[in-house]
């Protein structure tokens, strides 16, 4: 088979997997939108009173997850989304909730590394350690604390508002949400734990590739080149012997170079 037809075969191979991705979390939000629009109308009849809370403005967001982030005693989990509007979390929270225990969950969606000003909140979370994943467009901002409350930003705002509920069923669907495209998203190698057989910097770069990024943006995340980049990635095909970029990308995901 000749390089043209084999790209093509393996382009082939990944569409249904990217159609099917696509295709959850349209359905996801879809389903979240609609059993949110149904509990807060019957919010009026008494069924979910205390259970639903609308917050308006930049302060007032930021400070409703500040509170809401310091009742997680297992795990944060969260939509990173573009665009960004609000202060990067609280380092000192950060630290004492990891301490704690609690457990940190990033998926970014890829249009965020599109926009040059949210570059240092990627290696900001790497460096904390947290657990990160790159997928392809995430349906809406989200963050979901243990299994007990949801705070979703509401689309369309002219200024940061969003939804907090501790609703029972719409956050066992957002959770549900959010671990179906964690499953099939690009894992971000974690800072010293030796888990790539490739260096740290190149499991990075190799996984900002696999999740989408071009060239240009990955130097611009990662504070390089655009011909480093170009090089890191023609190394990294000679290592692994092949000849494309969507072989590098079958091989590194076969031989444990991002997980």
């Amino acid at each position: 088979m000749t390089e043209g037809k084999r790209d093509g075969a393996e382009e082939a191979a990944l569409d249904p997997r990217h159609e099917r991705l696509l295709g959850t979390a349209r359905a996801g939000y879809e389903a979240m939108r609609d059993l949110i629009e149904l509990h807060r109308a019957a919010e009026s009849g008494g069924d979910d009173r205390g259970r639903w809370e609308q917050v308006t403005g930049a302060r007032a967001v930021k400070e409703r997850l500040s509170r809401l982030r310091e009742t997680a005693v297992e795990s944060i989990r969260t939509f990173v989304k573009p665009p960004i509007v609000l202060p990067p979390p609280d380092g000192e929270q950060h630290r004492r909730l990891a301490d704690r225990g609690v457990r940190y969950r990033l998926l970014y969606d890829r249009e965020l590394f599109e926009a040059d000003p949210e570059a240092d909140h990627l290696k900001r979370s790497i460096d904390r350690g947290d657990e990160i994943r790159f997928s392809g467009r995430l349906p809406l901002k989200l963050l979901i604390v243990d299994e007990h409350t949801i705070f979703v930003e509401e689309p369309g705002a002219h200024r940061p508002r969003a939804i907090a509920t501790a609703n029972r069923s719409v956050v066992a669907l957002a959770a549900a949400l959010f671990e179906q495209l964690w499953a099939d998203a690009v894992p971000a190698p974690l800072r010293g734990s030796g888990a790539s057989p490739i260096g740290e910097d190149d499991a990075l770069l190799l996984s900002l590739l696999i999740a989408g990024l071009t060239d240009q943006s990955i130097a611009s995340k990662l504070g390089i080149g655009l011909r480093t980049v170009q090089r890191r990635v023609r190394d990294l095909m000679d290592l692994a012997e092949v000849d494309t970029r969507i072989q590098l990308g079958w091989y590194a995901a076969r031989n444990g170079w991002v997980s």
